[in-house]
């Protein structure tokens, strides 16, 4: 029974970790234009998360993000024919064994996905047992009410730059989509026009 819970983790497993190699492992994450953005997005709107009810902005606009995000993933996999789509497939040959542009550009989305899917886990999941609850259980426990107010400032931070990282992924996605359409352009045969 072990061995069989054991084998249906490993493809998952050996599927992030091919995403996570795609994507360019935490360099790419922690030198990422759009999380240096979060950061600082996350303290402008303080005011924002400091309200007690701050998860229902990322609950509901979250979804239409994923939805946007998977139809930019699908007009990927669509996108050109298949001579272009074959032309970005397959590892590149050289001594470092980098992936292919296509599993490169297959990761960012995929990576903006999980994103956002991890935001909006967060903000149900305090939605659903109220942080501050957590914390008056923390502080009966013999906690000092200021080191609780404290984490739980600094946890509503981190989560809600996870909520701004998902914003700003979009952007990063619809880069990603002009990317391959310039690409794809590049790739055609530019005829000249008849002067007729």
């Amino acid at each position: 029974m072990w061995l069989k819970i054991r084998e249906a983790y490993a493809e998952p497993h050996k599927n992030l970790s091919d995403y996570w190699r795609a994507y360019g492992g935490w360099s790419a994450l922690f030198f990422s234009p759009y999380l240096h953005l979060s950061l600082v997005g996350a303290v402008i709107l303080a005011p924002l998360w400091h309200r007690a009810s701050w998860w229902d902005t990322p609950i509901s606009i979250t979804p239409s993000l994923i939805g946007f995000t998977i139809g930019a993933y699908a007009i990927l996999v669509a996108f050109g024919d298949e001579n272009f789509r074959s032309k970005l497939a397959g590892k590149v040959e050289n001594e470092d064994g980098e992936d292919s542009p296509y599993m490169m550009v297959s990761a960012s989305l995929l990576h903006a996905i999980l994103v956002q899917m991890l935001a909006l886990f967060l903000a149900i999941g305090f939605k659903a047992y109220k942080l501050k609850t957590v914390a008056l259980v923390l502080c009966w426990q013999a906690w000092p009410a200021n080191f609780i107010s404290l984490v739980l400032l600094f946890v509503n931070y981190l989560s809600f730059v996870l909520f701004c990282y998902g914003l700003l992924s979009v952007i990063a996605a619809s880069f990603t989509i002009f990317r391959v359409a310039s690409w794809y352009d590049r790739s055609q045969d530019k005829r000249p026009k008849n002067d007729e």
